[in-house]
């Protein structure tokens, strides 16, 4: 779990875990079409690893952000990566009964095909993640090891990774 903090507001939250059965694929097609990456950044009702707490994210808690967010697909999070964008065309993102999915059309450079989609290929990048700030949550266990936090509501959808 990574947080970004200006003062005592939290700004961006970041998450990656494993999903499980819902592997990132690079989808090549014989038309000489530019290749997609497919697969979701965010599973609903699966619990994340140990953060201090456990969490899980609430099916349609993406649904008001995806309406006002211009969301990125980025490299490890890193804003110099850009692999694609909602307002260019270049990402689509939706929710469906399992999380959020997302495909993306990166562009075609040597940087992209050594670093992103060779790796993906050969299966040494399984994960993906989100960036995010939270709307509404709930808590429960709170007087217990591991309490546990359930996002019912994402406000802001800042990019997936």
């Amino acid at each position: 779990m990574e947080k970004y903090k200006i003062g005592k507001e939290v700004l961006k939250e970041v998450r990656c875990w494993d999903i499980k059965g819902l592997t990132l694929r690079v989808i090549r097609k014989d038309d000489g079409s530019l290749p997609k990456i497919e697969g979701y950044a965010a599973v609903f009702d699966s619990d994340s690893e140990d953060m201090g707490f456990i969490e899980s994210i609430a099916p349609g808690a993406f649904k008001n952000a995806l309406k006002k967010s211009d969301v990125r697909a980025l490299f490890n999070h890193d804003s110099n990566i850009i692999l694609g964008r909602l307002s260019a065309g270049t990402l689509e993102l939706k929710e469906d009964e399992k999380g959020l999915f997302m495909s993306v059309t990166p562009p075609d450079t040597q940087l992209i095909r050594d670093m992103v989609l060779s790796p993906i290929e050969r299966g040494d990048i399984t994960q993906q993640s989100f960036g995010f700030n939270i709307k509404t949550d709930e808590w429960k266990d709170l007087d217990k090891d591991t309490p546990r936090r359930r996002i019912t509501e994402v406000n802001e959808l800042f990019d997936v990774s």
